[in-house]
């Protein structure tokens, strides 16, 4: 993939590099990689065009406004254009302490992690009413907000399951459950996945990137993966993901409408094959208005959030 290298000796991000690898210890390989960051922003992908007559788009997200950040262009264009969509919720971001911390400091009422939760489902809900997602098409699957990789490596079964730390469930207890009281364990996570699929028969499922560096989102591709392999038809949906944690990225930080978003530069190397889908002003201002949904998100990140608000999203194919 062609990236412009055409830089002058006295180039200003290698000087700030090579000091910063001079006087910080480590710090250098992070800011060099932020710099290249910058200049992945340069980078030509191949256009996609995910539609097609039949389409139908699953769309799992592993806690409330990821599907925004990642997707939220798509979904909208492909409700407005008359497709199906469905939009699962992996968590409910029931382990979320610096949301909790956030709304002390903004003068609200202290409430528990699964009364955030619940707050984060209602958030999801007007989300996904502003992407044209009709409420029957939200799923909500319940299982642990920061435990999802230790109920994936750990060898639990519905009689000893995983038991969250922050909030002492061992099963899925919330309202509008998926499948409630299913087991905090892999087979049942797999399972609750397959019976979606099944039933709602998509032709594409979407999740997160299996590099992201948030644990939970690495559990959702292998979870969508093992799912879709269960599935009895011939006729399997695609798998494609999107990437939310990575590092210092997306760049620039902050609402940057008008720039592209483009993958970390170190993951514009083999694994992945990269597409750029452009999107329209309405689909940026939908997908700007969606994200704003999640407001008990704004408090700590907003910046970061909002970063994801460009011109385009990229989705990736796993080779």
């Amino acid at each position: 993939m062609p990236r412009n290298r055409n830089f002058s000796l006295l180039d200003p991000r290698k000087l700030a590099t090579a000091t910063a690898q001079a006087l910080i210890p480590f710090g250098g390989p992070i800011l060099r990689r932020h710099f290249d960051n910058f200049d992945a922003l340069q980078t030509e992908l191949p256009l996609w065009e995910p539609l097609s007559p039949r389409s139908r788009i699953f769309v799992l997200s592993p806690h409330p406004d990821d599907e925004s950040l990642g997707a939220g262009g798509l979904i909208f264009r492909a409700r407005k254009r008359g497709f199906e969509v469905q939009i699962g919720f992996l968590s409910n971001g029931d382990g979320s302490r610096t949301t909790q911390i956030s709304q002390v400091m903004r003068r609200k009422n202290e409430k528990s992690l699964p009364d955030i939760a619940r707050l984060r489902q209602t958030e999801a809900l007007r989300a996904a009413q502003i992407l044209g997602v009709e409420e029957a098409n939200v799923l909500f699957f319940g299982f642990p907000d920061g435990g999802a990789r230790a109920l994936w490596d750990g060898d639990y079964s519905g009689q000893a399951s995983f038991v969250s730390p922050f909030t002492g469930y061992g099963s899925v207890e919330y309202e509008r459950a998926f499948a409630p009281h299913s087991p905090y364990c892999r087979a049942a996570l797999i399972e609750n996945l397959a019976l979606a699929f099944e039933a709602f028969e998509p032709t594409l499922v979407l999740t997160t990137h299996p590099r992201d560096t948030h644990l939970d989102h690495v559990v959702a591709y292998r979870a969508c993966e093992a799912a879709i392999a269960s599935l009895a038809t011939t006729r399997k949906p695609d798998l494609r993901a999107f990437l939310i944690h990575c590092g210092i990225w997306p760049v620039p930080n902050g609402l940057h409408p008008e720039l592209p978003l483009m993958p970390p530069a170190h993951l514009l190397g083999g694994g992945t094959k990269w597409f750029f889908l452009p999107l329209s002003e309405e689909e940026i201002a939908a997908k700007r208005a969606a994200l704003e949904c999640h407001q008990t998100q704004f408090g700590s990140t907003p910046r970061y959030l909002h970063a994801f608000v460009r011109r385009n999203e990229i989705f990736g194919e796993i080779e």
